[in-house]
């Protein structure tokens, strides 16, 4: 009997495990709600500016007349907005014209205007001058026209650049404006991050000192700059720094890299001391493109004699009126290749001049440039020069041509001061 009661006892266990997996399944509910849904929608916005001109981009500057010039900013704003104008002129006093209604000269900024444009989902346009018309007084004569050398005045020119910011957080026109005056612009670049960039409106005439690795936009100098941190990128710069030996731009040894980009240097530095316009004393990666240089005595673009360079490419560039070397390397990386294309050399005395007196190995891509070697010395484009005291191996050097137009009688190579000569293919 005792046997068959704990077979009772051993079943009803049985059901009460049973019954206890069936409450672990959720057979049984807890206390339970749940809200309706909440649902945030998120508009965007946009602030869209843009700047055309109908009237042509060529005039003719004839006392007493006005000509039909019409500038006109665009804008697409769906929040509360700041638009501005930049006007550039660079036309001596020879242009005449107003600011149409509307514009106020934004403070701090000499040639910056703006306006504060209200929200809508329609375009608007806003002329930029009075009338849509520039104009010239009757009173200028033909000394007015007439340079130093008494030949007409080139390089004039006007021109025009719109920007727009929302006007939220800022609501002030200044703090808003994505541009840097030129008067502010050293504070500036000490209180940029590296890899900003900064638009600059207005000229610079102290020298300046490029310390952190930024792009600068619009950089209008009448004093030296100098480049001394790694990365900077100079875009559509006008440097103008006529003082004796003193390059308009100066990168030192410790920089590593340095872009300039579609820029004008004009640098009369004379011929003694640093005796060119831009002095490239930085190893590393090199870009120099779409710039022209101009008006130089002695180097257009030197490259140091104490630090070898490595990636190297000059492309794109237009030396002009240069009394020496429009390109000088003295020292290379063992291994380096430079390129050297699509560049125009016009009255030169020499094209490219090389030295290798480090003795290092490297190849030099000349390709698709244009020289009027009638101006240049010997009509050589690569002039090989070996620097006194020093060796040369010029057979470290491989050299190849392709593409390039030169004068009738033009040669691509001479060695000068050195007994050895590099290897040149000619690739035509």
């Amino acid at each position: 009997m005792k046997y068959a009661k704990k077979r009772i006892v051993t079943a009803c266990l049985g059901v009460v495990l049973a019954v206890a997996t069936v409450v672990g399944g959720s057979t049984f509910a807890y206390l339970h709600s749940e809200s309706e849904d909440v649902v945030n929608e998120f508009k965007t916005n946009q602030v869209s500016v843009s700047l055309s001109e109908t009237s042509g981009s060529s005039y003719q500057i004839i006392p007493g007349t006005s000509q039909t010039k019409n500038p006109t900013v665009t804008l697409n704003n769906t929040v509360d907005a700041y638009v501005y104008v930049y006007v550039d002129d660079n036309t001596d006093n020879l242009v005449d014209y107003d600011i149409a209604d509307g514009w106020e000269l934004l403070d701090g900024y000499d040639s910056v205007y703006y306006r504060e444009v209200l929200k809508d989902d329609q375009t608007k346009s806003f002329s930029v001058l009075q009338g849509d018309k520039v104009s010239y007084d009757s009173s200028l004569t033909n000394e007015d026209m007439l340079d130093a050398a008494d030949a007409l005045k080139q390089g004039l020119t006007l021109t025009f650049t719109a920007y727009a910011s929302q006007k939220a957080p800022f609501n002030d026109p200044v703090a808003a404006c994505p541009l840097t005056s030129a008067s502010d612009l050293a504070d500036a670049i000490e209180q940029a991050e590296p890899g900003d960039v900064l638009d600059v409106a207005g000229e610079v005439s102290e020298p300046l000192d490029i310390d952190k690795s930024v792009t600068i936009n619009n950089l209008k100098a009448t004093a030296p700059v100098t480049v001394s941190a790694d990365g900077v990128v100079l875009n559509k710069a006008e440097l103008s720094a006529n003082e004796p030996s003193t390059p308009a731009v100066t990168v030192p040894a410790t920089v590593t890299d340095f872009t300039m980009a579609d820029s004008v240097i004009e640098a009369d530095t004379g011929s003694a001391g640093a005796h060119t316009a831009v002095n490239i004393a930085a190893g590393g990666d090199i870009v120099f493109t779409g710039n022209t240089v101009t008006n130089y005595t002695y180097n257009g673009i030197e490259f140091s004699q104490s630090k070898a360079v490595g990636s190297v490419t000059i492309s794109g560039n237009h030396f002009v009126n240069c009394g020496n070397n429009a390109v000088s390397i003295y020292l290379v990386e063992d291994g380096a290749e430079i390129t050297i294309e699509k560049n125009e050399f016009i009255n030169v005395s020499n094209a490219v001049r090389l030295s290798n007196y480090s003795g290092a190995s490297a190849t030099f891509n000349i390709y698709d440039n244009v020289a009027n070697t009638d101006n240049m010395w010997n009509k050589v484009f690569v002039l090989l020069q070996g620097v006194s005291g020093r060796s040369n191996d010029f057979t470290k050097y491989t050299i190849n041509f392709k593409g390039n137009t030169m004068d009738e009688g033009g040669v691509y190579t001479y060695v000068y001061d050195a007994d050895t000569e590099p290897i040149v293919n000619i690739l035509d």
